[in-house]
């Protein structure tokens, strides 16, 4: 029974067989969830059967998320345009106009493995409350539309017909639901009947009985959680629905966001964010294909080689990623997301032996890409190569057999004590990511604790230890040990400046050294505030570096071509040809007024100062840019292109802190 025109003044749940029976087994989960009280991950009643759950999880590494519902028709973003954007009363009737005819699950799961995914996570229930599934405890869902069908069963089925994994995606926070409390933007979508009062205890009898249903009736892999962010939901009850489920399915895998803090749960969820490396503790990165989670019409598609790397960072972490796309109102994927799913499938498909089924490591994953492991084999994910075909990487501890490339064709292989060197012809590298199978005489355990160069060049990580200065804060000291010290990036951003003019950061190296490639990671691209899309990565494309000797006497070494996810700058010697540069004090910052947020910095080179790298790189001035796929075109070894000569700038070392 659909809400109607007076929804408002309607109870929630009309006097019926359908209320009665959806009462009794809200009664029966509410008394379960009385019983299991408990906030800790002792919860667990099948730790085992857990860990067969994960291992499988694990496995898949890619996965396709799919935020839908009676929004798309407005092609404004899920749940955050309610009583915002979009009125809640106007909202909460978008139901009545949404029949997605062309809507095919098939298609759906076709794309899915041609994208070279491994499972399908669909939104059962976002914040709006709106059930994209056929429940009987909630009159507002998808067979109250005129498409009257059930798509989410109707994935289920293909995602098993086509072997494909299927999880359940189900938010905690209901805006719809009078009983959950604090109310969101707008309002609830109906009244409580006369004399009644808001219930969070009868909305968490609501809660369980839902998520049973979609257990019992869809068998998902997975149940996602979000939304648990009020205090009202606690963790009782998060914990509560957590040994529910799992007593009644051992190997299900649920994510960390069912109980406020985020400390139950089977994996981490790092939303438009890179976790760092963990091999103990599974995670998982989510992300967007578009601008926004749900369906935008005319939103720009990143493009694939962004997001080639961004899941290299994350399947390198040994994390899964969780790739978003937001089909329209007739059921179907834009065609520019669809086809940018399929450029990326070609690639994945083509080197799938390096991603599913693998680990992270035994290099932590960066700018210049990533490594995952199998058994005795290694596979080395290359986004770029330097000029002269060679990409060094720090020793590995066991000893190379062979090594091959997976798109076909010769490459070899030195190996020293401390050392390997990989090289390629000079022509046919694959133009998003060249992926290199080692075959070792045993398995690697664990990461290397040592950053790899981006641009595939010999020399010292000279940052690690280094003093940092930021020209201004925006609310919170800067993360040292974040955007310095660690292997690779471990949040979203580990420094974040106000907005000023020409924000930065210095890099104290402490003594003069020899300055050859400083590599960067940007802050995510996109993330929704307030409704709003922001992209964060277009504020650094006017991103420089400068260097000195002293501090107060600054000279550009390199800048930008365009905002992206990570960059490798190649900083050219004074003199000569080749790369380094004697330098003490490293700046990167934006020759704009704007906010200034970074994830890493890592400068390298060698400790002892006026040594550039000539021996070693002098092949690099004589090969043009060109011919190697990915290296940036506006690079030249002698430095021709970069201006010259002192540039007064003021030293950020002395500007004085201060909050938002």
């Amino acid at each position: 029974m659909p809400p109607s025109a007076q929804h408002a003044q309607r109870p929630p749940y009309p006097l019926s067989a359908w209320h009665r029976s959806a009462r009794a087994a809200t009664v029966t989960a509410l008394l379960l969830w009385c019983g299991h009280a408990g906030t800790d991950a002792s919860l667990d009643p099948h730790p085992d059967s857990t860990e067969v759950g994960v291992s499988r999880w694990r496995a898949q590494r890619l996965g396709l998320f799919i935020h839908w519902g009676p929004v798309s028709r407005t092609g404004q973003e899920i749940s955050w345009s309610r009583g915002t954007s979009i009125p809640s009363a106007d909202y909460d009737t978008l139901y009545r106009g949404f029949d997605p005819t062309g809507f095919s699950a098939r298609a759906w799961v076709d794309l899915a493995k041609a994208a070279g995914m491994r499972y399908l996570t669909l939104t059962f229930k976002h914040h709006d409350g709106f059930c994209l599934w056929d429940t009987r405890y909630s009159p507002y869902n998808v067979m109250a539309t005129p498409f009257a069908r059930d798509p989410a069963g109707e994935l289920a089925e293909e995602c098993r017909r086509q072997g494909l994994g299927f999880q359940a995606y189900y938010s905690v926070a209901d805006r719809y639901q009078p009983d959950y409390l604090p109310a969101g933007p707008g309002g609830p979508g109906f009244a409580l009947p006369a004399g009644q009062t808001p219930s969070m205890d009868r909305y968490q009898g609501y809660l369980a009985a839902q998520a049973s249903e979609i257990l019992d009736r869809y068998r998902p892999d997975a149940f996602w959680f979000d939304g648990d962010w009020d205090a009202t939901w606690g963790g009782e009850r998060g914990a509560a629905v957590y040994r529910t489920l799992k007593t009644a399915r051992p190997t299900l895998v649920i994510n960390d966001r069912l109980q406020g803090a985020r400390g139950l749960g089977d994996f981490r969820t790092w939303e438009r964010a890179i976790g760092a490396f963990d091999a103990g503790s599974p995670w998982e990165t989510t992300a967007t294909l578009a601008e926004q989670w749900s369906y935008q019409p005319g939103g720009s598609v990143r493009a694939v080689k962004d997001v080639l790397q961004e899941m290299l960072a994350v399947i390198g972490g040994d994390g899964n990623y969780l790739l978003d796309v937001g089909p329209g109102p007739d059921g179907k994927i834009r065609p520019e997301e669809a086809a940018r799913l399929m450029e990326l499938g070609r690639w994945v498909n083509a080197h799938g032996e390096g991603i599913h089924g693998t680990r992270g490591g035994p290099y932590y994953p960066g700018a210049w890409g990533a490594s995952t492991q199998s058994g005795n084999r290694v596979f080395l994910h290359i986004l770029a190569w330097p000029p002269d075909g060679r990409f060094r990487f720090p020793g590995l501890p066991r000893r190379v057999l062979s090594a091959r490339r997976i798109s076909g064709g010769s490459v070899e292989v030195t190996q020293g004590p401390d050392s390997l060197a990989i090289e390629l012809p000079s022509t046919g590298c694959d133009s998003l990511a060249e992926t290199i199978a080692l075959e070792l005489d045993g398995p690697v355990s664990g990461p290397l604790a040592t950053a790899v160069n981006g641009l595939g060049l010999p020399g010292t990580w000279l940052s690690r230890t280094a003093g940092l200065r930021a020209s201004s804060m925006y609310g919170a000291p800067v993360d040292s040990a974040g955007i310095l010290g660690a292997e690779i990036y471990a949040r979203d951003f580990s420094m974040h400046t106000a907005l000023e003019d020409s924000p930065s950061i210095v890099l104290d190296l402490g003594r003069l050294m020899t300055v050859a490639s400083v590599d960067i990671a940007n802050r995510s691209a996109h993330a929704t505030v307030n409704s709003q899309v922001q992209d964060f990565q277009a504020r650094a494309r006017t991103l420089t570096i400068w260097l000195s000797r002293d501090g107060l006497a600054w000279e550009e070494a390199w800048r930008a071509d365009g905002a992206r996810p990570y960059w490798s700058a190649a900083i050219p010697a004074q003199k000569g040809t080749g790369l380094g540069r004697t330098a003490r004090f490293v700046k990167v910052g934006l020759r704009e007024r704007n906010w200034l947020h970074l994830a890493n910095v890592k400068v390298f080179g060698n400790p002892e100062p006026d040594r550039p790298y000539a021996a070693a790189l002098r092949a690099m001035a004589a090969k043009p840019a060109t011919n190697r796929t990915g290296y940036p075109a506006s690079y030249r070894a002698d430095g021709r292109n970069l201006p010259r000569g002192k540039i007064p700038v003021a030293d950020p070392m002395v500007k004085k802190y201060h909050p938002r």
